[in-house]
């Protein structure tokens, strides 16, 4: 295999797999009352998964914590 197309494949992985956290890690900022824009730092590559999961994870919710009937 060429070098070029070698590059485009891991590319394209890299491309469906940021496609892959970017769909459910929407829906999980937007339920929490964030803008589900920040699931597209997934697209910045190595830090971008841990940024989002950062912000996630030591900010306090907008919508605030699931009811403990949703739990």
């Amino acid at each position: 295999m060429k070098k070029g197309g070698l590059v485009r494949t891991r590319r394209g992985a890299r491309g469906l797999m940021a496609l892959v956290l970017i769909i459910p890690t929407w829906r999980i900022c937007t339920r929490a009352g964030f803008s589900g824009a920040l699931s597209l730092f997934h697209l910045v590559p190595v830090i971008g998964s841990f940024i989002v999961m950062a912000l996630l994870a030591f900010s306090d919710w907008p919508n605030g914590e699931a009811s403990p009937a949703r739990r």
